[in-house]
């Protein structure tokens, strides 16, 4: 059985690289590795890519954290 074309988007082909080189299939790790990586390549152009995720909760706990802090204030009381 002959591979067909590549697939063309990255996630497609990111599969079609698991189904063949994943060790519980027979393929060893280090082909896995590298066949990921060169489709991470060939798909960002060489350069790596950076994600950095913000959730929404944690920007919603941190402005709560500032509103309770401000609000604390005093912790006596004036006679």
């Amino acid at each position: 059985m002959t591979d067909p074309m590549p697939p063309p988007d990255r996630g497609a082909a990111r599969r079609a690289a698991a189904w063949r080189h994943h060790p519980d299939r027979g393929g060893s790790a280090a082909a896995l590795i590298a066949a990921l990586a060169a489709i991470d390549q060939r798909h960002h152009g060489g350069a790596p890519s950076v994600i950095v995720r913000v959730s929404r909760r944690s920007r919603w706990r941190r402005r709560l954290h500032q509103w309770r802090r401000r609000r604390r204030g005093r912790r006596y009381i004036t006679l």
